[in-house]
């Protein structure tokens, strides 16, 4: 189940530009009302640039709010300690551009250490990722020779089990 927590590590990233595009606009909004300025061309100048930045920030906004729609939300597993978490995060590709990511991070990390990664045709049920130890995770996969595929042994402290398995 996935806690508040967990989808603030999340979305840390969308959020962080979220507050700086509203300190943005805040100041612009500051500005636009002060009327400090007694030179009338450099009234029309700031009102210009500020109008410019408002559109800047309302299409950066819509294409926030549209990649985070477009996201694919990762599995997560909490290690049986709960001091880390697994993420597994499949996105499905246009003509078999598919890709698999399995990482790990500390719990209240967001910087995460890839440990398993394949560029190919897959789905939800083509790997297999489960805690064995606090400190030892296992990553099942189909093992596939002509697409780019890579399981690394330890990663964050952590030991990887990569277990590949033939169809």
């Amino acid at each position: 189940m996935l806690r508040t927590v967990d989808l603030l590590a999340f979305y840390l990233p969308l959020l962080e530009v979220a507050a700086a595009m509203a300190i943005i606009a805040a100041g612009t909004a500051y500005l636009f009302r002060v009327g400090f300025v007694r030179h009338r061309w450099l009234t029309i100048c700031m009102r210009l640039a500020g109008a410019v930045v408002v559109v800047l920030l309302v299409l950066a906004s819509i294409l926030l709010v549209s990649l985070a729609a477009c996201m694919s939300r990762p599995r997560m597993f909490v290690s049986p300690d709960g001091k880390h978490v697994a993420d597994y995060t499949y996105n499905a590709g246009f003509l078999g551009r598919d890709s698999t990511v399995v990482s790990v991070r500390n719990k209240w990390g967001i910087r995460r250490k890839l440990v398993y990664q394949y560029s190919g045709p897959s789905d939800w049920t083509g790997t297999e990722v489960r805690w064995l130890s606090n400190d030892r995770l296992s990553v099942r996969y189909y093992v596939d020779q002509s697409r780019f595929q890579e399981c690394r042994a330890a990663a964050a402290g952590i030991v990887v089990e990569c277990i590949p398995v033939t169809r």
